[in-house]
């Protein structure tokens, strides 16, 4: 604690009262608290006593008691003082030697407020749930440098806790069996930081105690089966991941059941009118489509475009050239004679985003549109469009934006979510409501995405379920489909011909199991190149992004794409020798800065953003360039000292460019981004792909992490390392089979029950 507040503590010798009255005084009439002058500090130490800073500290609503005589500035000026130094001071004097860094005791300080003292007295491990970039094992070892004891309570409950996200996070499976959540949590508890002769079936026996506890807390929710022939806890599940997969299945029973359908009565009208049935009208809505289009569909295309107009759920899954695109586009078309917004179906598009871009302007008015009429007609007010086309990623909703000419956005902007929570703050207003890249679609993003759609609108999921899952816990576009509760159409003939066809081919041949045997690195489009081991991939990589610069292809044009940051022909190491070769910048130390944490940028890189600004419309999984270094320069005219500071050039999916300052702090959201994760790939597409593959990557085998790579490029791909590893990769199901959900369990339950 900083020693100035040692002067402060209570201390009842009558030899110190007086002195320390007069230290009270003077501290409070000090720099530290403008406006508080010897009259007002005198009041206050009158008032409250010797000990007064340390009760505002601890209480800042003191300031406001009548008794004190402040004046409103006074108060305020005093609460503007404790909150910016004595608070912080307290809080470094208390912790700072314990392992808190001093951007961690900003960070908690920022969270808690004049509560931060009393929080972290109650209870350290709060701060892992709580507080940003703090996790368990620094709250640990602070507990430990506080007196912890090791089977402490609130030490047991944050491990059981933050294994279970752990097991969530690593495996993407929404619930674990209990047992195997006991094993690893006792692991983590027996860390190198804590000592305990204790053995392992003790410390069990406690986990298990706090286990009913966290669910008694309703903090976690126990799963139960039949063990031996009785009936109790078996798994374990997060309690937002219990709700959200509940909801999921609910928001689905509903939107397929609801009797209310907002396009019915407009369909029906049109049967009546024309006295055919609604076979044959569709039938005959297509053809037009297929006119006005210059389109013609086969029987399997036009079942899935009458299925899609047919249901109310409805999904579509296929892979790159099955026809995905051209069926979209056919359903919007075939929409438009439907929709009573849309006069003319030859002119949908245009309609549709006129009035979405009208109503986006009836939300969001001018200042000087404020003023209304008393004899306002709100009539007259524009009205949502009828059709919301959203996706996972900013990528992905420009990709479809470009497809089919229709405005498109993120689910997370449709529905005015926040930064970091699956809370919205809009629900849909459209009767048709198209979401692509759905094998993104985690669960909890799903369960806020059901949660608003109306019950009287229309949903249409559109994904390639052969991709990988979701980062986030979940396989919400697999369980939907397993459950066959839903509607659905697997796109599987090829159509796509020409360019990219050989990728196609390669995705199709991965997706049965099979690494073509006949590919070289004389191939034109899909090229193989053989590397033994990680260094040879790694030395290979980096000749044909040589052979690629050479050719005046840019680093936006190729992209590298690994299963994992870690191994010689990993997404770090791949990075750091691009960067070091490939940018003369580099060598330059006025042009380069250190991040820390290992990060070093330098103008001209590559970067990718690992965090959501939606002020700026910047999200995670954007790429953008570095532009300008400032490094940390102290300034001679009393101003603040200018920060190492870095800017970057973004592009927005609607194509504009905005750039955006990272200070230090704000500099670890960013990562090199020559090569990245497979993962962090999802939901972009490149014109060259590069995918390392070696037995290095072994613990990351699986067909899915393959097909997604291949997915991604559009014209041409160079896949590098050992065949047998991509043939191994082409086989393993593994991770498929690993992440588990009860979601088909939940919809089959709710469908049943409900019906």
């Amino acid at each position: 604690m900083d020693r100035r507040m040692d002067l402060f503590q209570k201390n009842d010798s009558t030899e110190d009262k007086e002195f320390l009255r007069k230290m009270a005084i003077k501290q409070l009439s000090g720099a530290d608290f403008t406006g508080i002058g010897q009259k007002a500090a005198t009041k206050i130490v009158n008032v409250l006593g010797t000990d007064a800073i340390n009760r505002i500290a601890n209480n800042l609503n003191l300031v406001d008691q009548v008794s004190l005589g402040l004046s409103e500035k006074q108060r305020d000026n005093l609460r503007e003082a404790f909150k910016q130094r004595i608070i912080p001071q307290r809080l470094r004097g208390g912790y700072a030697h314990l392992g808190f860094s001093e951007s961690d005791l900003e960070a908690i300080n920022d969270t808690y407020g004049e509560n931060a003292e009393k929080i972290l007295a109650q209870n350290i491990y709060r701060v892992v749930s709580d507080v940003d970039g703090i996790g368990f094992v620094k709250a640990d070892r602070v507990a430990h440098q506080s007196g912890y004891d090791f089977l402490d309570y609130r030490r047991l409950q944050a491990a059981l806790v933050y294994k279970l996200k752990d097991i969530a996070s690593r495996d993407g499976s929404t619930y674990t069996e209990i047992g195997y959540l006991l094993s690893r949590t006792v692991y983590q508890l027996k860390n190198k930081s804590w000592y305990t002769p204790l053995k392992d079936d003790v410390i069990n026996q406690k986990l298990r105690q706090e286990l009913t506890n966290l669910q008694d807390k309703k903090v976690i929710k126990g799963i139960k089966a039949n063990i031996n022939g009785v009936r109790q806890n078996k798994y374990v599940m997060l309690k937002h991941l219990y709700e959200a997969e509940y909801t999921i299945a609910e928001r689905l029973y509903k939107l397929t059941h609801n009797l209310n359908d907002s396009l019915l009565s407009s369909l029906e009208e049109q049967l009546n009118s024309t006295g055919l049935s609604q076979e044959e009208y569709l039938t005959e809505i297509i053809d037009r489509v297929e006119n006005s289009l210059g389109i013609s569909y086969d029987d399997n295309q036009r079942e899935a475009i009458i299925q899609a107009l047919s249901n109310k759920v409805f999904v579509l899954v296929g892979g790159p050239g099955t026809g995905k695109t051209t069926i979209i586009k056919g359903i919007l078309a075939a929409y438009s004679y439907i929709l009573p917004e849309i006069d003319n179906p030859d002119n949908f598009v245009e309609e549709l985003n006129d009035l979405a871009i009208k109503y986006e302007e009836s939300q969001n008015p001018k200042e000087d549109d404020n003023d209304i009429s008393d004899d306002f007609d709100y009539r007259s007010r524009p009205k949502p469009s009828p059709v919301s086309l959203v996706a996972p990623t900013g990528k992905a909703s420009q990709r479809m934006k470009d497809s089919t000419g229709i405005q498109a956005s993120t689910i997370h902007r449709a529905l005015g979510m926040t930064v970091g929570s699956n809370q919205h703050t809009k629900d849909f207003e459209s009767k048709l409501i198209i979401v692509d890249e759905a094998s993104m679609l985690d669960t909890s993003l799903a369960a806020t995405l059901l949660s608003a759609i109306p019950n009287d609108a229309r949903l249409i999921i559109v994904g390639d379920s052969d991709q990988l899952p979701s980062v986030q816990p979940g396989k919400v576009l697999n369980d939907i489909l397993d459950s066959k509760l839903i509607t659905s159409k697997r796109l599987t003939r090829i159509y796509r011909q020409g360019e990219g066809s050989e990728i196609v081919d390669l995705a199709q041949a991965i997706n049965q199991g099979a690494f073509p045997t006949n590919l070289t690195k004389e191939s034109a489009t899909v090229k193989f190149i053989e590397a033994e081991g990680g260094i040879s991939a790694q030395h290979t990589i980096l000749h044909v992004v040589d052979e690629l610069r050479s050719k005046g292809i840019s680093f936006d044009d190729f992209q590298i794409l690994a299963p994992m940051k870690k191994t010689s022909a990993g997404v770090n190491e791949l990075n750091t020798q691009i960067r070091s070769k490939f940018n003369p910048k580099a060598k330059e130390t006025i042009k380069t800065i250190d991040a820390g944490w290992g990060k070093v940028f330098s103008v001209g890189d590559k970067v990718i953003n690992s965090a959501n600004m939606p002020d700026q419309q910047i999200f995670n999984g954007d790429v953008g360039k570095v532009i300008r270094v400032q490094h940390y320069e102290e300034t001679n005219d009393g101003k603040p000292a200018i920060p190492n500071r870095i800017s970057v050039r973004f592009e927005r999916p609607d194509g504009s460019i905005t750039t955006v300052n990272f200070d230090d702090e704000k500099m670890q959201r960013l990562d090199l981004a020559y090569a990245m994760t497979i993962h962090k790939s999802q939901g972009s597409e490149y014109p060259i792909v590069i995918i390392p593959m070696t037995s290095e990557f072994s613990y990351m085998f699986s067909r899915n992490i393959l097909y997604t790579a291949v997915t991604r490029a559009k014209k041409s791909i160079y896949l590098v390392g050992e065949r047998k590893a991509f043939e191994n990769c082409a086989e393993d199901l593994r991770p498929i089979k690993k992440r588990v959900t009860f979601l088909v369990r939940r919809m089959e339950w709710y469908f049943s029950k409900e019906g």
